[in-house]
């Protein structure tokens, strides 16, 4: 019998098993250790220079790119 034809002529019996699925599956997420989730830290940098009464091309091009070149480096 096909697995289609199975979950359209016993709803319940899906429904059942797809809600079983997901509370296991969030019991699983909260019981499992701390050691299988690696500790990540984004490398990132955040840098404010203000500028006022300019345009965005203009900030881009005399205060953006050059700060960007340096830090690529």
């Amino acid at each position: 019998m096909r697995l289609s034809r199975l979950a359209i002529q016993r709803p319940v019996t899906t429904i059942v098993l797809l809600v079983s699925l997901i509370v296991l599956g969030m019991v699983a997420l909260i019981r499992i250790k701390l050691a299988y989730f690696p500790d990540i830290e984004f490398p990132g940098i955040f840098i404010e220079v203000p500028y006022p009464n300019s345009s965005p091309t203009q900030i881009e091009r005399t205060i953006l790119r050059p700060i960007e070149e340096i830090l690529a480096t």
